[in-house]
Order: C-alpha cells, then sequence, then structure tokens
C-alpha cells in the first residue's frame, strides 16, 4: 500500500498555492476513474501522502472534486497545482487546458506507456451484433465505454446504448472476465494485461472465451497537468522522485491489475493517435445520437 502512493507522489511537482504558504494540492475526481484503480481507501491515501510531505520544504495536500469540470474549474483559478484527469474530459476541452499548462504527464503501467483493450465473448459474434445482448465494463471506464460506442456507430450506426439489452458494471476488470466466464453476460471489455493476467492464471478461460475485436493500442491510463508557476527547483524535485520511483521496480497494491511504473512527460507528437482518435469518436456521437 505505501508503495503505490510513493508512486502518486511523484505526481506531484512542488509549488506554491496561492491560499496557503508552501502547500501544494493535488486534485482528483473522488469517484472516478483515477481513484478507482487504488484499492486503498482516499483517507489511507491522504493521510499518508500528507504525512510524507512533511518530510519536503511545502507541505502536500489531497483535494477531492465531484466531477472533472469542477476539478478544472479549481485548477484554473490555482486552488489546485496539480490535476490528474480520463482521457474523454481531457480531449474535450484540450485547447482550454493547453492555456494553463506547459507540463503533461501520463504513467506508465507494465512498462507500457499506450495500452490495449479487448472486447471478449463466449459465443457472439462482436460490435454488429449488440442487440438484445448484455455487456459488462468497469464502472468508472471511459475509455471502454467510448471504444464499445464509437465501434456501435461504426458498425450499426447507432450508441450501444440502443442496442444492448442490459449493460453491467463491476468495480474491477477481473470480476468482468468471470461474468462472461459464466454466462452471465454476453460480452466484456477489458484491457489486455488484465486479460493477460487471468488467463495466464486460469488457462481455462482461453478454452472457452475468445476476443472477438481488439482496440488499437494508443490508449493511456490518465492524463495529468501541471501548472505553470512552477520553479525550476520544483521540477528537479519531481524528476527526483520519479527515479525514486523507478527503484521500486514497479509498485503494486492488492490489485495485480494495477502497476505503476514510471512518469512520461507527453508532447502533441505522442497524443497524435489519440487525439484523431477522439476526434472521430466526437464527430460519430454528433452524428448518430
Amino acid at each position: 500500500m505505501k508503495k503505490i502512493i510513493v508512486t502518486l507522489l511523484i505526481f506531484i511537482s512542488i509549488s506554491y498555492c496561492k491560499n496557503e504558504n508552501n502547500s501544494l494540492f493535488y486534485g482528483v475526481v473522488k469517484n472516478g476513474e483515477i481513484l478507482s484503480r487504488f484499492s486503498f481507501a482516499k483517507i489511507s491515501l491522504t493521510s499518508w501522502i500528507e504525512e510524507t510531505s512533511a518530510n519536503y520544504e511545502n507541505q502536500v495536500k489531497m483535494k477531492y472534486f465531484d466531477t472533472s469540470k469542477e476539478l478544472f474549474d479549481n485548477f484554473k483559478d490555482q486552488e489546485i497545482n496539480i490535476a490528474a484527469i480520463n482521457l474523454l474530459f481531457y480531449f474535450q476541452n484540450e485547447k482550454e487546458i493547453k492555456q494553463y499548462t506547459d507540463y503533461i504527464w501520463t504513467i506508465s503501467m507494465f512498462n507500457k506507456t499506450y495500452h490495449q483493450y479487448y472486447l471478449i465473448s463466449a459465443d457472439s459474434n462482436g460490435f454488429k451484433d449488440l442487440k438484445n445482448k448484455t455487456l459488462t465494463i468497469k464502472r468508472t471506464d471511459n475509455i471502454a465505454k467510448s471504444w464499445l460506442d464509437k465501434n456501435s456507430y461504426l458498425s450499426n450506426k447507432k450508441s450501444s446504448d440502443k442496442l444492448l439489452e442490459n449493460i453491467f458494471y463491476e468495480k474491477r476488470q477481473h470480476s468482468i472476465i468471470l461474468k462472461v466466464f459464466f454466462g452471465k453476460s454476453d460480452y466484456g471489455i477489458v484491457t489486455r494485461e488484465v486479460w493477460d493476467i487471468a488467463t495466464a492464471f486460469n488457462p481455462a478461460i482461453k478454452k472457452k472465451l475468445k476476443i472477438v475485436s481488439k482496440s488499437e493500442k494508443i490508449f493511456l491510463p490518465l492524463i495529468g497537468f501541471v501548472t505553470k508557476n512552477n520553479t525550476e527547483k520544483n521540477v528537479k524535485i519531481f524528476h527526483k522522485l520519479t527515479n525514486s520511483l523507478r527503484k521500486l521496480q514497479g509498485s503494486n497494491n492488492s490489485d495485480p491489475s494495477v502497476r505503476i511504473d514510471n512518469i512520461i512527460k507527453l508532447d502533441d507528437k505522442k497524443l497524435e493517435k489519440l487525439r484523431n482518435y477522439y476526434e472521430e469518436y466526437f464527430v460519430l456521437k454528433e452524428k448518430y445520437n
């Protein structure tokens, strides 16, 4: 648990907040996709980060928000100094976000920057065969939902909500595989990493289930950004913490589908394919919704 919280600390580049001297505020959506990746309680996360940050000149404090919009509004007002959001919100607001930051980052997991999604099933035929079927995704996974809908628009000229009999939601991706395996859902959407872990642990899964569609390997776990008013000293601290993370040789908690290895600075080239994906998705959504 402590290792994964240390991982979160590398997200933080120490700077000054206008509300309290020598304090940095890290913002995250409290019931969102990012926090749901970690299995420990929010209270434990907050306490441990704030205690650990006492070793630095600037104390780190966590702020939790109900929505990504509320988080970003506070970032614009410099109430928080660093933020982590989901991909959908970022690409919906990319131009405005870039007005307030010149340091955009993500995390690498399983020694990979980009990730891939699988549509799995026992006997169904893919996105063209959604009508009256059931499908299970992780509750907070906006990437899985956008990939589902984009392919439904392309294959059926309709959103998946208008075709599927039901969409089930699970807290963990491993539960999605089990739900499909035991015939309680026609389809499931999981990441390649989770599929590989589950099938290595239980080879019977591959005998019963099949991968009916694969996404491009373009997705990031999250996108984060830092306020422009960070000093050179603070950037050095950011990289020092990143180097400390590498020495941990991967950070783990009780969920084997979560392993954070590094912080990656993003630029336009690294985001190009993902940007094109979401631009196409927004056009299709407007056309067929």
